[in-house]
């Protein structure tokens, strides 16, 4: 566990709450609904829960203040004009969306971000959604990051 000088107890210092997930490999997309991202590997994990097989989500174990950041790399079927998203989702609804036009028929990428009051036993996940056609997120490119801040 790593330790970080987030305030302190009683003297002491509280435990760094941080982590960053990935998808294991490319994401096949179906356009135009939004997708849940399947988050698989943790690149690192402090104090966070983890459900990378089945619900693909991460949870608070401790209430607090968090910044939470999502990154979605879109590599095919990218049109000028296209509409591409990244959603932060709380506890199953959206709490924040990040959003681009494409200028062109190349990659893009979405970046979201937020500063959020956590309970413990909140749960984040992060979504996706493009226009007009499928696409396929490009995991060496793609992740959740969270990090408590006060």
């Amino acid at each position: 566990m790593s330790f970080g000088r987030l305030g302190s107890v009683g003297g002491g210092f509280l435990p760094a709450i941080n982590g960053r997930f990935i998808l294991s490999g490319d994401q096949a997309y179906t356009a135009p609904s939004p997708a849940k991202l399947n988050i698989a590997t943790a690149s690192f994990n402090n104090g966070l829960t983890a459900d990378l097989v089945t619900n693909r989500r991460v949870t608070i174990i401790r209430a607090g203040i968090y910044n939470i950041k999502g990154l979605v790399y879109f590599t095919s079927g990218i049109a000028s004009g296209d509409i591409l998203q990244a959603f932060i989702y709380k506890n199953g609804s959206s709490a924040n969306v990040g959003r681009t036009h494409a200028s062109s028929s190349s990659d893009a990428s979405v970046l979201v971000t937020d500063i959020l009051s956590l309970a413990a036993g909140d749960y984040i996940e992060l979504w996706a959604n493009k226009t007009n056609s499928n696409s396929t997120f490009y995991a060496a490119n793609c992740y959740l990051g969270i990090n408590a801040v006060g």
